[in-house]
């Protein structure tokens, strides 16, 4: 029985490493322009830090797509918010620091509806995100010097117990070979 089961553990290696070859060849067959896309999509992801002049200047250039994120104080980062894809909307909330207010602010009012309805819906119904209760509010919006508005708002990330007590329980996966004297031998999976 040894024997079988070492033999198998050896050939799921050599098949775990010939896997490992052939996902490495066919990374090197990747034609050049996707592989430039994929970069330039990384660099889009890259996040800038912007001073409150930045910010306002933004603003006053006419409605866009961010949303500033205010780190610390009079230091901004922009996220690109679309509507549309939740997968905005995530980037912004997952990133954000946690256990803090974290003001935001834009022009663009769809933007602000759609994320101001976000943080309610989520503080209404108590449900986590990512980990986290999520609860809001809404500030006084500014008015710019050419007469357009700043829409201001703000969201807390909370790390909440989960009422077990502070116990935190690791889940694991074990798997044992093993038998007796009187049950023969046996392999398990287990949780």
């Amino acid at each position: 029985m040894k024997k079988i089961f070492l033999i198998f553990c050896l050939t799921l290696c050599l098949f775990n490493t010939a896997f490992a070859e052939e996902a490495k060849e066919a990374a090197g067959t990747e034609a050049p322009a996707a592989a430039e896309e994929q970069q330039d999509e990384k660099q889009n992801d890259i996040k800038v830090l912007l001073d409150a002049e930045d910010v306002e200047q933004a603003l006053l250039a006419g409605v866009n797509d961010n949303c500033y994120l205010e780190i610390e104080e009079g230091k901004y980062i922009a996220y690109k918010i679309d509507v549309k894809d939740d997968d905005t909307r995530r980037d912004l909330f997952k990133k954000a620091p946690a256990e803090r207010v974290n003001h935001l602010t834009t022009n663009n009012e769809e933007i602000y509806n759609y994320l101001t309805k976000f943080i309610q819906s989520r503080e209404k119904s108590g449900r986590k995100y990512y980990g986290y209760r999520i609860t809001g509010g809404i500030e006084e919006n500014a008015t710019l010097p050419d007469g357009s508005t700043a829409y201001k708002f703000w969201f807390m990330k909370l790390d909440e117990d989960d009422g077990s007590g502070g116990w935190r329980i690791p889940i694991g996966i074990g798997i044992g070979i093993g038998g007796g004297h009187h049950h023969g031998p046996w392999v398990g999976i287990g949780w």
